[in-house]
């Protein structure tokens, strides 16, 4: 059994494969299986990936290429690898993403290290022509009520690319509908699962924001479409909440946090009010004084709510940028 099996989906990314590629293959663990999922790609990815094995000849029989019949999208990729992987612990890389050569020894030695179930990294975001630390938390999660309210307030990081979880704790998770807040349906089970999660707060996984972001598609047309995809999953989490008989807060909190994001996204009052049905219209009143929201909700939804999109954007910028790291990406 490797110590650790990583899953890259791969769709569209003949420009990212070869330096996500090198990433993995240079890693310092040894004992690591990588399962690339072929996705029914239509550029030369495959064909760029295989080059690239061919200069690690002691990688090649760690090495899996499986490909779909069909083109079945993110979540059925992801599945696919995890049903192939034979890891102790399970990782996760975009193809069109990086990592530091160090990155799953660190993890998987300090998880084995403290006995930890799932252990979580930070991200180092590059966005156009500057690069920014994204947290996971902000300090070591002591507690499942940190976490989730943390990560359904939006306040943390929910990337399943952040994290290295036992392969144990994949077992009867339910697959995402669609590969918008994806992650946050995959993360949402295996911390629940959980007996213990650590955390290092260093950036180890290099996160590349393209073009296919949500917030970056031009149609508003379009952006409703995603929001509307978004909250299938959404609904699989509420779901799972209450199956397992998860705090009642928490579904208020994951509820808002769809209904603001569905604010920030569509910025007219007539679309705002024209596809109402698609959030959850409970969450209207009783906001502010609302203990189980925290105050970064509330603001946000008093800017938002005032359509004061002008100050939402300047401070969502300061929210994100690092004062560590704010520099240009050398190109």
């Amino acid at each position: 059994m490797p110590a650790v099996s990583i899953i890259i989906p791969i769709y569209g990314v003949e420009q990212y494969i070869e330096k996500c590629a090198r990433s993995l293959f240079e890693q310092t663990l040894e004992d690591i299986e990588y399962i690339f999922v072929d996705d029914c790609t239509t550029d030369k990815s495959i064909e760029i990936l295989q080059k690239v094995m061919a200069e690690y000849p002691l990688r090649q029989p760690q090495t899996k290429i499986i490909r779909h019949e069909t083109n079945k999208g993110l979540p059925q990729a992801r599945k696919t690898g995890i049903e192939n992987s034979t890891g102790e612990y399970i990782g996760h890389c975009d193809s069109d993403d990086w990592v530091d050569k160090d990155m799953y020894s660190s993890l998987y030695h300090n998880a084995t290290k403290n006995q930890y179930d799932i252990i979580t990294c930070d991200l180092l975001k590059t966005e156009q022509e500057y690069t920014n630390i994204l947290s996971y938390f902000a300090q070591k999660p002591q507690s499942k009520e940190y976490i989730f309210t943390n990560i359904f307030s939006n306040t943390c990081l929910h990337n399943l690319v952040g994290t290295l979880a036992k392969r144990d704790l994949y077992s009867n998770i339910k697959i995402p509908n669609t590969s918008l807040y994806e992650d946050l349906v995959f993360t949402t089970q295996l911390f629940h699962h959980a007996k213990s999660v650590g955390y290092l707060p260093k950036p180890f996984y290099h996160y590349i924001i393209g073009s296919a972001s949500m917030t970056n598609v031009v149609s508003t047309e379009q952006k409703i479409k995603n929001l509307i995809l978004a909250k299938q999953n959404f609904d699989i989490i509420l779901d799972f909440l209450k199956e397992n008989n998860l705090n009642e807060k928490y579904a208020s909190t994951l509820k808002l946090f769809h209904n603001l994001n569905y604010q920030t996204i569509i910025r007219t009052k007539q679309l705002n009010k024209e596809y109402q049905q698609h959030r959850y219209p409970q969450i209207k009143g009783g906001v502010i004084f609302n203990r189980d929201f925290n105050w970064l909700l509330k603001i946000r939804y008093i800017i938002l709510s005032l359509r004061m999109y002008w100050l939402y954007d300047i401070l969502d910028r300061k929210a994100t940028q690092n004062p560590k790291i704010k520099n240009k990406v050398s190109k």
